[in-house]
């Protein structure tokens, strides 16, 4: 499979996308509704997304953002932060550029470099909801 969604086998409320080097976006929609079946598992519960693209150097052909962005409008009321883990600076730049087109991803969409990184961010948010 060129997407392979769970939960983190170590993170609580973590679902863990993580892609090889040759994936496209209907295989990328196909994973977000396995990752709304998920979700639902746990709907009195705020998950949280961590999308490992350290093994998929760059994105498949199309306007990526549109395509990130149609789904992430669609999930629901119990997400928290999507975490995009890459090295790749070009879609560390798309996801600047996408929390800055599209507002409402501003609090809900983020990159690290790290998985580590990725559980920093995710905690300190989880830490704001908390407060």
């Amino acid at each position: 499979m060129p997407i392979e969604v769970s939960w983190h086998p170590d993170l609580p409320n973590v679902i863990w996308y993580r892609f090889s080097r040759n994936w496209n976006w209907d295989e990328f929609r196909r994973a977000f509704e396995r990752s709304l079946e998920l979700a639902a598992e746990r709907p009195d519960q705020i998950y949280d997304v961590m999308s490992d693209l350290s093994n998929a150097p760059t994105p498949p052909p199309g306007f990526g953002l549109s395509h990130v962005y149609s789904v992430l409008r669609r999930a629901p009321a119990n997400h928290g932060l999507t975490v995009v883990i890459t090295n790749n600076r070009f879609i560390q730049t798309m996801v600047g550029v996408a929390r800055r087109v599209y507002p409402d991803l501003r609090y809900r969409f983020d990159s690290a470099s790290t998985m580590e990184e990725a559980w920093q961010l995710i905690t300190q948010k989880r830490l704001a909801m908390a407060s």
